[in-house]
């Protein structure tokens, strides 16, 4: 055992073996979280590089365009001069989301570009599809007439995605 000036600014302690050992630090002890704060996830290398600040999100204020999932609400914001769709979520039951999303790239499937988040939410950007979901499209009746040909390509694209999801065992819940 050596001791280095910063080794000496400690005693060294006896182990049961006899030999010197130098001091361990301490490590500071950590703060209890507020109650109902969400707890931090670790994010993969592949998500951490995606992720963005919430404050560089500009969300559309006068567009009443959002849309309710069963995880959370898509909203309209602008990152860096282009127009998104924003998912908005729950904390708690993103990082499953987030950790499937980072890894799909399909035709069928929207894919996600970026992702931020705040103390209790995760906003997930992804493209902005300007005809909105499908739901409402077959809701817009008068606006938008569905005829059996174009039913019959929805569908087969809809296989298709799901296919791709199952082949990665990954379930969609919306």
């Amino acid at each position: 055992y050596v001791r280095t000036r910063a080794s000496q600014a400690a005693p060294a302690v006896d182990n049961p073996a006899g030999d010197l050992v130098p001091p361990q630090p301490q490590q500071p002890q950590p703060q209890p979280r507020p109650a109902g704060t969400p707890q931090p996830f670790a994010v993969s290398a592949d998500l951490a590089a995606k992720e963005i600040s919430l404050g560089s999100l500009t969300f559309d204020r006068e567009q009443d365009m959002s849309w309710e999932g069963a995880q959370g609400k898509v909203r309209i914001a602008t990152y860096h001069k282009t127009r998104y769709a924003v998912k908005e979520m729950p904390c708690d039951c993103a990082q499953a989301e987030l950790e499937a999303m980072v890894k799909l790239r399909h035709p069928n499937i929207n894919e996600m570009y970026y992702w931020a988040r705040s103390d209790n939410k995760v906003y997930i950007v992804m493209k902005l599809v300007h005809a909105g979901s499908l739901e409402n499209m077959i809701l817009k009746k008068d606006e938008f007439l569905i005829d059996w040909p174009l039913v019959f390509a929805y569908s087969i694209d809809i296989c298709k995605a799901m296919i791709y999801l199952h082949s990665l065992d990954i379930i969609h819940r919306d």
